[in-house]
């Protein structure tokens, strides 16, 4: 699948636990609730003398922009987690897939704007289960029929921030789980969604080139 390929997850003991997020900074991405649930779970690790043991402590990247980037930043630093959270802005294709074979773990918890907007199927669950990465989503749009949750990945109700909480560590602390998630993960956008995931990322890439001039600025 071109640049996402796959590979399956590991985590050296003394190395942090890579958690990714990329989309807009807008509400129908649930990226507040994400960092909500990731305090949650940094302190549910930092209590865990079994995830503090083998060290998990989670870091959280987020990759894109919007219009919520302020109210975002204030809510990391309202949080204690400045040096947990990590904003690299919006990168472009190259970047993401970069940044996915480096991650642990993807967080898409999408939400109901309060417009009523909806999410499809996000391209970026697609991709990250090519490569490989659990995802921890909610049952919102068509995500349910990507993400199977419990073999595929994780879902809970959209705004359940201590459901995402509870899934996150329990990804967090049971790494010998991710192999399995990720391949039945690549397996399911193999069998479903290999042309989708090519023709979107296609239409993504021009809509990138129109918007920009020509430099491609896309967040998945």
């Amino acid at each position: 699948m071109g640049r996402f390929e796959y590979s399956e997850r590991g985590r050296a003991e003394d190395d942090p636990t890579e958690v990714l997020f990329v989309g807009r900074f807008v509400r129908k991405k649930g990226i507040q609730d994400a960092i909500a649930a990731f305090a949650r779970t940094v302190t549910e690790v930092a209590t865990d003398r079994r995830a503090s043991a083998s060290g998990a402590t989670p870091r959280l990247t987020l990759i894109g922009s919007g219009p919520l980037e302020t109210d975002l930043r204030t809510q990391v630093e309202s949080l204690g987690l400045t040096q947990s959270v990590r904003f690299l802005g919006s990168l472009d294709a190259d970047g993401v897939a970069l940044a996915m074979r480096s991650a642990h773990v993807l967080i898409a918890p999408s939400v109901t704007a309060e417009s009523g907007d909806k999410e499809g199927v996000p391209n970026v669950i697609k991709e990250a289960m090519a490569t490989g990465l659990p995802v921890l989503s909610t049952r919102h749009g068509g995500i349910p029929e990507l993400v199977e949750d419990g073999l595929s990945g994780f879902l809970v109700d959209e705004h359940d921030v201590e459901g995402l909480s509870r899934r996150l560590t329990q990804l967090i602390t049971s790494p010998e789980s991710w192999a399995s998630i990720g391949r039945a993960g690549r397996a399911k956008v193999e069998a479903e969604y290999d042309m989708n995931l090519l023709n979107d990322l296609l239409v993504e890439r021009y809509r990138g080139l129109l918007s920009t001039g020509g430099r491609s600025t896309v967040v998945a």
